[in-house]
């Protein structure tokens, strides 16, 4: 769902307190479910609050997925496997 389809917000690693900051957010956002935000965080959105919250959940799992294959990487480098 998320590969090359996502936005990256790089304008600012502050919170977005600004309508010029969030104008930034929601051009980098575009029709993508998520955007991440340089140094914070990510936003994620759907039509639905529902849509919304699977997304949320998709993209922690594909987060999760990530982060456990790039310790198994790592680890089976290490050990010559």
């Amino acid at each position: 769902v998320f590969v090359d389809n996502y936005g990256v917000y790089t304008g600012s690693i502050d919170l977005v307190r600004s309508k010029e900051m969030g104008h930034g957010v929601a051009k980098a956002l575009a029709n993508f479910p998520v955007v991440f935000l340089k140094n914070h965080g990510v936003v994620v959105c759907g039509a639905t609050i529902e849509d919304a919250v699977i997304n949320c959940l998709m993209l922690e799992n594909a987060s999760g997925q990530a982060t456990g294959w790039n310790a198994w990487s790592a680890s089976a480098a290490e050990n010559g496997d």
